[in-house]
């Protein structure tokens, strides 16, 4: 699991951070929108073909160099926009979870100081999340 890795798992969010994670993505949703056939045809990594950001960072190099170029001229290392993604995707869940009344075995691993910022951001993520959405399906 991607939080095993110190790397990811020690990462701290913080809004400037989250900001460039942002123009990342809007950079990319045109990308997508363009390219989902050439996306489709290269697939995704093949089973344990990457164990670690180092890895997945050099296959979408390799894969996808304008993935890589825009995500970069956003102003984040690849390897960084790919930790970024987790740390807030896992979070979310966390909260929601919460939310739910699910009790977190305490062997979960997770960064609470990035659950937290997360639960305390909730609405810019919602907000965020839900641009993209638009934007992915063309209506922004």
């Amino acid at each position: 699991h991607p939080m095993s890795q110190p790397d990811v798992a020690n990462y701290t969010l913080t809004m400037p951070k989250i900001d460039k994670w942002v123009a990342a993505n809007k950079a990319l949703i045109p990308y997508y929108r363009n390219n989902t056939d050439k996306i489709k045809l290269v697939g995704d990594p093949k089973p344990g073909e990457i164990n670690n950001m180092d890895q997945m960072a050099a296959w979408t190099r390799k894969n996808f160099p304008e993935m890589a170029r825009l995500i970069e001229k956003a102003g984040l290392p690849l390897k960084e926009y790919f930790i970024i993604s987790v740390n807030i995707q896992y979070s979310l869940g966390i909260v929601a979870a919460m939310e739910r009344g699910t009790t977190i075995p305490p062997s979960t691993v997770m960064n609470k100081a990035n659950v937290d910022f997360v639960r305390a951001n909730r609405e810019k993520f919602n907000t965020i999340l839900t641009q993209y959405q638009q934007m992915m399906m063309g209506h922004a």
